[in-house]
């Protein structure tokens, strides 16, 4: 039978003792030389033991680097095979303790999960229309996960970034005590192959991506802040040169536009009311080759495109357009609210390892209380 371990949140004195200071100084001359470095992002398990060694580690670095930023992803797996009752509810009290000790050490916290609840059970499966995976395999989900994660913090990756882009990332999305986020992906971003990106936005229809965080529904609510990253599109293809009379007599303001970012912003705001979006925009496109697993549609064209025959035989993609982003909406809220439901059912005193690994019931409480006290900051109240 699988043990769930529980999470305890390793002192801080113990990554002092983990990691000799022969290693902490060339940490710190790494930050010295990196002066533009604005801070850490970092992933971990929340749902196991290792999410009290995360915590640890997290609450180290902000000893340590009270400056710098600290982006934290907590992932789940998108499945439990053989979980037994037992099993789930350790789960669940692993990631109340979890998420709430990084909210209270990082400065911005997104949980990632393929699972459409993420809790006792992942759920369902997010659908991507044009990927065929399996949310059994590890194999499959870790991928998208890593592509997702690869494409949101390009913001703060690129050369052209600004030095302080990950401070500013967490500062604009964490305002009002808002420390949770949902993460989301659209993989591919889906174009024809000889289509722009004017005329692709004008004719969508549904969400341009899939929330990535549990019981989220982006696609339903009304998002307050967001950064979204577009990459795989080239300024060529913004908009048809040939319809630039079109354009002018129709007074169409995307027309004015002269970037992919200033297109896919003015979009945004089209259709989001009263919502702050950052937009960075890159011209490469997210390599798919071996090993990352072959789960495209057949109707993926090698270069990411949507096409309306299917891919040769025996051909892969090997590169796709992109789209990526952190949002703060009320449904970030429900997922908290949700995950405080679940924990506050419980019976911690039945969980007696819990208690043999140090954590006392008015520590479970004070949990509890501090979850609910950062979901009341997502009530239409408190909006920006």
């Amino acid at each position: 039978m699988m043990k769930v371990a529980s999470v305890k949140v390793v002192s801080v004195d113990f990554y002092r003792e983990l990691f000799p200071r022969p290693y902490m100084f060339f940490a710190e001359l790494l930050l010295w030389k990196k002066k533009w470095s604005s801070g850490f992002h970092i992933l971990l398990d929340g749902y196991d033991g290792f999410g009290g060694l995360g915590v640890g580690a997290l609450q180290y670095l902000r000893d340590e680097y009270p400056s710098k930023s600290t982006l934290v992803f907590p992932t789940l797996p998108s499945t439990f095979p053989d979980s037994t009752a037992q099993q789930d509810s350790c789960r669940v009290l692993n990631l109340m303790f979890c998420l709430q000790n990084v909210s209270e050490h990082c400065s911005l916290f997104a949980p990632l999960c393929l699972g459409s609840k993420g809790w006792r059970q992942p759920g369902p499966p997010r659908t991507f229309p044009h990927l065929l995976y399996d949310a059994s395999l590890a194999y499959h989900s870790s991928a998208i996960l890593a592509t997702a994660l690869d494409t949101i913090t390009l913001r703060y990756r690129c050369r052209e970034s600004p030095a302080s882009g990950l401070a500013e990332l967490c500062d604009e999305l964490s305002r009002h005590g808002r420390r949770a986020a949902a993460a989301s992906l659209g993989l591919p971003f889906a174009m024809k192959p000889d289509a722009f990106l004017l005329d692709t936005l004008e004719t969508w229809q549904g969400p341009l991506w899939q929330s990535l965080s549990p019981n989220c529904l982006l696609e339903e609510d009304r998002i307050w802040m967001q950064s979204v990253v577009l990459r795989g599109i080239t300024p060529n293809r913004m908009r048809n040169p040939k319809k630039e009379e079109e354009y002018t007599l129709k007074s169409n303001q995307a027309y004015t536009c002269t970037s992919i970012k200033d297109m896919l912003s003015l979009f945004l705001s089209c259709c989001s009311y009263a919502t702050l979006s950052h937009v960075t925009a890159a011209n490469s496109a997210c390599r798919v080759t071996a090993p990352f697993p072959q789960i495209f549609s057949d109707y993926v064209s090698i270069d990411g495109s949507i096409s309306d025959t299917k891919r040769f035989e025996n051909t892969s993609v090997y590169s796709v357009p992109a789209i990526a982003g952190l949002h703060t909406s009320s449904s970030v809220g429900t997922m908290l609210e949700s995950l405080h439901f679940q924990s506050n059912r419980l019976q911690f005193k039945k969980f007696h390892h819990f208690g043999s690994a140090g954590l006392e019931e008015d520590e479970y409480i004070e949990c509890l209380n501090q979850l609910l006290q950062l979901r009341e900051c997502y009530y239409e109240e408190f909006d920006v």
